[in-house]
């Protein structure tokens, strides 16, 4: 529909009616207000509205275990494939279907559901968190989600016999690989497998009346407690495994134990 009219060959008359309003003794055009006012109000809501971005960098920010290296790997993987799934979401459009959507993706790629469970407890945690935060009075959506299959084993774990625990030994003492002397440090220490393997050569005591590796804090792992900071004597074959890799490390010139 057109709102001009031909009044001569050449001359058009504009037939449209312009609403204007007076702002301040100045005739504004009613749809530009009404342009401008749309605007605004976008602007404003897109600013006071917390999106699932904040709550990631108030919980990074916050979060007491935010410098561990495990949790901040953990922290961004699962935030970005939930952001990658649903995008990056107002807070306040956040509803239960939207974990239980996240929590059937993973189980459909085949993760395990205590993994899920992981992934769920940092994502409700973040939220948490940031509702506290920007005084949001809301419980999070992600809580009480239910995994089915969570606590069940997949695979039956074997009985630990003397005679596997020899097994084991004598197939780690014929592959002498830096992983099997790793294995070989844990028999006689109980070590979790991080500890000698993120642990400096200084660490490794070997001069002393009672030879130990120290297990403390350093560029590539954190202690969570006091209690876990520790010299642990070494002795048996942990002590011949422990020497290897220092010797190893040695001619490598290495300042860690595993190179």
């Amino acid at each position: 529909m057109t709102h001009e009219i031909q009044i001569a060959p050449r001359t058009y008359l504009n037939t449209q009616i312009t609403r204007r309003i007076n702002v301040s003794g100045i005739d504004v055009d009613e749809d530009l207000i009404k342009e401008l006012l749309i605007k605004h109000l976008q602007d404003f809501n897109s600013k006071q509205r917390p999106k699932l971005s904040d709550a990631f960098e108030i919980y990074m920010t916050e979060n007491t275990s935010a410098h561990r290296r495990k949790f901040k790997l953990n922290a961004n993987q699962y935030f970005k494939r939930f952001v990658a799934q649903f995008g990056d979401m107002y807070l306040d459009e956040l509803r239960h279907w939207h974990i239980t959507q996240y929590r059937d993706h993973r189980l459909a790629e085949g993760l395990h559901p205590n993994s899920v469970r992981k992934h769920n407890n940092i994502l409700n945690a973040m939220i948490n968190m940031a509702f506290k935060h920007l005084d949001i009075d809301r419980l999070s959506p992600f809580r009480g989600l239910q995994i089915r299959g969570e606590g069940e084993n997949t695979r039956p774990i074997p009985n630990i016999t003397k005679e596997l625990m020899h097994e084991v030994k004598a197939f780690l003492i014929a592959h002498p690989t830096p992983a099997s002397m790793v294995g070989l440090i844990q028999l006689n220490t109980g070590f979790r497998i991080s500890e000698p393997t993120l642990a400096r050569l200084e660490d490794l005591v070997l001069d002393h009346d009672i030879p130990h590796l120290w297990i403390r804090k350093n560029e590539l792992s954190d202690r969570k407690t006091r209690a876990s900071i520790r010299a642990v004597p070494l002795l048996g074959i942990s002590l011949e495994a422990a020497k290897e890799l220092h010797s190893r490390a040695k001619r490598k010139n290495s300042p860690w134990l595993l190179p």
